[in-house]
């Protein structure tokens, strides 16, 4: 009698301990799961983080076919914010994380006809100059435009003339889930 009360008091402790550990094993899958859905939901794009305001043009004389923009970027984040040139390559090891794009009305064109001039670096809480270089569709008028003296007032009217419908730049930072928008400033 003894012997079946402590054999009955032996299952309740075995089929109480093995509840408890089913109970936790399944509480910490659901919070593995959960954490895991947070983690893997995709993030916005941060649009606060760097501004970016047209500054005026640069004469490529040395490149004709191109039109220098100038933009003041700034920082108004807590952290350096650095970018160098993306490799061609994209492999797994080293992928593409920048994406550059041409705004045209309310979408975004890629591959854009204009390039960043790297390296990128605006510290903490400050501004930087940074560069854009676009080639027009009508390449010749700007080499011709660039032959002339006083060549802003010129590229500004090239570009109303024959690029209207180029509203700017968008840059995608997919590392830092930064997307900054260079205006349209001409």
């Amino acid at each position: 009698m003894q012997q079946q009360k402590n054999l009955r008091s032996l299952k309740i402790v075995v089929l109480t301990g093995a509840s408890i550990g089913v109970g936790i094993a399944v509480a910490l899958s659901v919070i593995a799961g959960c954490v895991h859905w947070l983690e893997s939901r995709p993030k916005p794009w941060r649009q606060d983080a760097i501004s970016a305001a047209f500054s005026g043009f640069l004469s490529e004389r040395e490149h004709p076919r191109f039109v220098g923009f100038e933009f003041t970027l700034t920082n108004h984040t807590r952290l350096d914010y650095k970018l160098d040139a993306p490799s061609a390559s994209g492999t797994a090891r080293d992928p593409v994380v920048i994406e550059f794009g041409e705004l045209y009305g309310g979408s975004i064109r890629f591959p854009a006809r204009g390039k960043l001039v790297y390296p990128i670096f605006v510290p903490a809480n400050q501004k930087a100059e940074v560069v854009v270089t676009f080639e027009p569709r009508n390449a010749k008028g700007i080499a011709d435009i660039l032959k002339s003296e006083d060549t802003t007032e010129h590229i500004k009217e090239f570009m109303r003339r024959e690029e209207s419908d180029l509203g700017g730049f968008v840059l995608f930072d997919r590392a830092m889930r930064y997307q900054v928008t260079f205006p349209k400033g001409w």
